[in-house]
């Protein structure tokens, strides 16, 4: 009983860091939530040259991930805007791998091996990590950063279906994700409803 009090203080300790560190720096709240802790600088810019590279490889070959995917279909993207994406996704991607390089580049010119050896580990140690610590705040934080990139919004509906949130059909209004949402200042399109036409005697 009281451990799982404990897991459970500990959750909200976590997510309440999240949601602090959002308001500062989003790709740190991304890090935080995937992995429970704060990452090291290394790790930080590993982890966006990564992601990016996996982006610009799949954006390249005329793929995207599925979460893109998911998104160019839910707002009816003109083959104008995919490719506008796709560059913009390159020069993201050529961003971070010049962070990567000018990290690497100091460490030699300055003859750092510490900093070499910490560039191995770090890559050893986020090939074998592969557990979110808060995957719904993680996945809501990923989703956030990408539609302010583009500047879009999306209903809760769909923030729901791309999270994988348990409730896919909203018995409680989603409730719940909703307030997540709206503590990390989520972009949601409010829906709106037809109202209807007042009965006329025929």
């Amino acid at each position: 009983m009281g451990n799982s009090k404990r897991i459970s203080k500990n959750r909200q300790t976590l997510a309440h860091q999240i949601k602090k560190l959002a308001e500062k720096d989003i790709h740190a709240a991304i890090l935080l939530a995937k992995r429970g802790r704060q990452f090291t600088e290394i790790e930080t810019i590993l982890t966006g040259y990564y992601w990016t590279l996996d982006g610009f490889q799949k954006s390249n070959s005329g793929k995207s991930s599925s979460l893109m995917e998911a998104i160019k279909d839910s707002l009816n993207w003109p083959k104008e805007r995919i490719a506008e994406h796709r560059r913009a996704f390159k020069l993201w991607y050529e961003n971070e791998a010049s962070k990567l390089f000018r990290f690497f580049i100091r460490a030699v010119n300055n003859q750092d091996s510490k900093t070499i050896i910490e560039i191995g580990k770090s890559i050893e140690s986020l090939k074998k990590f592969n557990k979110n610590s808060d995957r719904f705040r993680h996945e809501i934080l990923e989703l956030k950063d990408l539609l302010e990139r583009i500047g879009q919004k999306l209903p809760i509906r769909d923030v729901a279906q791309f999270i994988g949130w348990p409730d896919k059909i909203g018995s409680d209004g989603f409730k719940t994700l909703r307030r997540m949402c709206q503590e990390l200042n989520f972009p949601i399109a409010e829906l709106r409803h037809k109202a209807n036409k007042p009965k006329t005697n025929a």
